[in-house]
């Protein structure tokens, strides 16, 4: 008899992004439908708001099945914000036990507009469950001299995505704030483990602006006609 093991279904979030000019700073994982992330840039749009494996749905409620869709979408979006409904995976599932009322979950984020996360505080009652090996700790924070904890895997960690609580995903940090405020008893939280932060684009070689084109385009580069079907955008 054979055993598998479900992967998961992904969430379904909406975001907010703010357009500035027509590129959304993002590198496809392929050119064919889904539109799915590979890696984002940082200085554009979708910077600490977009990750590495969202699969990306609609553009303010009009429906995209790839790279090419979308992006015409965005470009033709005229107001200041554009809201993209995307799946986001959050395959690793941890367990917070917060009994007390005056149990606190404290997450430090990269940004106000990021739930990747860079340190997580428990105190008050709060405090992970042991895991398999056995480790437990009532509190994680890095960058603290003089404080250290053995790697365990229910833990939270520096570059986690936090993706949802409790099964209800949300896009912000306010939003998780909000929920880890309130929320009692064991939290379950869906994140996704090491993500990449936005990459620096590298400008130097002048050819930044024909690798991220948003469309198939023809530029002219010292009397040399280039052109490129890349849908990176």
């Amino acid at each position: 008899m054979s055993t598998y093991l479900l992967k998961p279904a992904p969430f379904v979030i909406k975001v907010i992004l703010q357009k500035k000019g027509t590129l959304l700073g993002v590198k496809w994982r392929h050119d064919v439908k889904p539109a799915v992330i590979d890696k984002t840039f940082k200085g554009f749009a979708a910077a600490d708001i977009l990750f590495h494996g969202d699969r990306i749905d609609a553009v303010n409620g009009v429906p995209v099945a790839n790279p090419r869709e979308l992006v015409a979408v965005w470009r033709a979006a005229s107001g200041a914000q554009v809201e993209l409904t995307l799946q986001r995976e959050g395959a690793l599932q941890l367990t917070i036990e917060k009994p007390a009322a005056s149990g606190q979950v404290t997450m430090a984020w990269v940004s106000r507009k990021s739930p990747l996360i860079t340190s997580v505080q428990l105190a008050g009652g709060a405090a992970y469950p042991a895991g398999a090996d056995g480790a437990s700790a009532d509190s994680l924070q890095t960058g603290q001299a003089g404080v250290a904890f053995q790697y365990s895997s229910p833990m939270i960690w520096p570059n986690d995505l936090l993706v949802a609580v409790n099964g209800k995903p949300a896009s912000t940090p306010a939003a998780f704030d909000a929920m880890l405020a309130a929320a009692s008893g064991s939290l379950v939280l869906s994140v996704q483990r090491d993500v990449e932060p936005p990459m620096a684009p590298d400008t130097s070689c002048g050819c930044f602006d024909f690798l991220f084109r948003t469309k198939p385009a023809t530029r002219t580069a010292d009397g040399l006609v280039v052109t490129t079907t890349m849908q990176n955008v």
